[in-house]
């Protein structure tokens, strides 16, 4: 391998050739699903620099494993177990899920005028509407929306902005077949989007999230930090409140 080991050494192993081929010897499932990986990309760094990077077939694996240093060799084994176990579905409001055996098809809706893509073509709010329940139509399992392009030299939306341009698909988001996530940066812009509450008084806004079919959002709305928040909050209503879905998001979010 060439490489000079040290105490220090982290692995890192990321699948390639992905592939539907199931022959044990070749390949292994990608998370338990259907889809398998032929291959292994390894990554050696010490003192934050790479000192080995290369691509191994899954035959080769046992001899890979055979030139790596006695320490590494149980963070190989508990990595590669990770990458191969199958994943829980995720849970999601109403009972459904997503389930992770198959790999699954993401439609994505810019709700902007500038993106690359779909830019400008959906910014009337009943086609952004038809747009989405289209996409479900068309196979997606899950519908990406956003208000704000991120492509190379792009201007920041301001989050008001930002939830006017979402607007449309909240209002419907019920009637959607599926399941619709957000694609932002701004707490406030999620915090509109999972309880449709822009509010700076956290008790009257926690108060009604129990009764909410939609998931939880958490923020901070006085510049203490999100776990003190989240303390208080179990304060009130008890740890039963929190699940799996409980986000945590920093930040203020502006009211409206």
């Amino acid at each position: 391998m060439g490489a000079n080991f040290s105490e220090d050494t982290k692995l890192y192993l990321t699948p390639s050739g992905l592939t539907f081929d199931r022959r044990a010897s070749l390949s292994f499932p990608l998370a338990g699903g259907s889809l398998n990986f032929s291959a292994l990309e390894v990554v050696l760094r010490s003192a934050k620099k790479t000192i080995y990077q290369a691509t191994f077939p899954i035959a080769s694996l046992n001899a890979l494993k055979e030139q790596l240093p006695a320490s590494l060799h149980a963070k190989f084994n508990a990595t590669l177990k990770r990458l191969t176990a199958p994943r829980k579905p995720l849970d999601l409001p109403g009972g459904a899920a997503l389930s992770f055996a198959r790999p699954l098809v993401m439609g994505v809706l810019n709700l902007t005028p500038d993106s690359f893509s779909d830019g400008g073509l959906y910014m009337n709010p009943g086609l952004a509407a038809e747009r989405a329940g289209a996409l479900f139509d068309e196979g997606a399992d899950i519908v990406d929306i956003g208000g704000e392009s991120t492509r190379p030299g792009a201007k920041e939306v301001p989050p008001d902005e930002e939830i006017r341009r979402l607007a449309p698909v909240f209002d419907i988001i019920r009637e959607l077949p599926g399941p619709v996530s957000v694609d932002t940066r701004k707490a406030a812009v999620m915090a509109a989007a999972k309880i449709r509450l822009l509010c700076p008084i956290l008790p009257s806004c926690i108060t009604r999230l129990p009764t909410s079919d939609l998931q939880m959002v958490i923020w901070s709305t006085d510049g203490r930090p999100a776990k003190e928040v989240l303390m208080r909050i179990r304060a009130i209503h008890g740890p039963s409140l929190f699940t799996s879905r409980t986000v945590r998001v920093e930040g203020r979010p502006s009211c409206s």
